[in-house]
């Protein structure tokens, strides 16, 4: 998501992560992100990183916790092929996990 603001590649993704910032900034939602990001975010390169996580500075994001559960529904998710097999490996493969913890501990945190 964070990607989308600075990519070029998809200009209708960038303008929509970009109005979703915008609308963040405005106080119209209450942004979210977790330790999980963060992980992801320190394997991408500069200046990149620093933009993406300033984003999340600037926009004074709530930090979830991790959690046993959100471990234990993305183990799930994996194994019921929620993401395909061609996906499961190498560093696609580490960002759906992380992904799918995010989306495990917004839903286990009742967002």
């Amino acid at each position: 998501m964070f990607n989308f603001a600075f990519g070029d590649d998809a200009p209708d993704k960038k303008l929509d992560a970009l109005k979703l910032f915008k609308e963040i900034g405005e106080g119209k939602y209450e942004p979210y992100t977790s330790d999980y990001v963060l992980q992801v975010l320190r394997e991408v390169a500069e200046p990149k990183q620093s933009r993406m996580i300033e984003l999340i500075s600037r926009h004074r994001m709530i930090f979830l916790e991790q959690s046993d559960e959100a471990e234990r529904l993305a183990g799930i998710y994996v194994a019921e092929g929620a993401i395909s097999a061609r996906h499961q490996t190498g560093f696609t493969s580490r960002l759906l996990r992380r992904a799918t913890l995010i989306l495990s501990s917004v839903l286990i945190s009742g967002i």
